[in-house]
C-alpha cells in the first residue's frame, strides 16, 4: 500500500491568522517605547496591509522614534521576525493537533 503525503501551503492567512500574528509581533517589539509610541506602530501596519515590515518599523523608527539608527531598525525586525515565526510554527503545531490528535 502506497503512503500519500500531502502538503499544504497558506500564503493568504485562511489555516493560520497571520495578520493577528504580524499586529501582536509589532505591538511586542514597540512596547518598551510606551503604549502610545507601540499604539502608533500597531495602527500604521495595520492601515498599511500589506507594506513590507522593513518599511513598516523604518517608519516607526524614524517618525514615532525620531530616530535614524539603522542598528534599531535592524534590531527590531529580526525581533519582529523571530516572534512571527515562533507563533506560526506554534499555530501550525496547534491546526495540525485538531487534524491527528496525539493519543496519550
Amino acid at each position: 500500500m502506497k503512503t500519500r503525503i500531502n502538503i499544504i501551503f497558506d500564503f493568504d492567512g485562511v489555516i493560520l491568522d497571520s495578520n493577528n500574528v504580524k499586529t501582536i509581533a509589532f505591538k511586542n517589539i514597540s512596547k518598551r517605547f510606551g503604549e502610545g509610541k507601540s499604539l502608533a506602530l500597531v495602527n500604521y501596519h495595520i492601515k498599511n496591509g500589506g507594506v513590507s515590515r522593513f518599511v513598516k518599523i523604518k517608519w516607526f523608527v524614524e517618525n514615532v522614534l525620531k530616530n535614524k539608527n539603522e542598528d534599531l531598525i535592524r534590531n527590531l525586525v529580526e525581533h519582529y521576525l523571530r516572534h512571527v515565526q515562533y507563533q506560526l510554527m506554534l499555530n501550525l503545531y496547534k491546526w495540525l493537533q485538531t487534524l491527528w490528535p496525539v493519543k496519550h
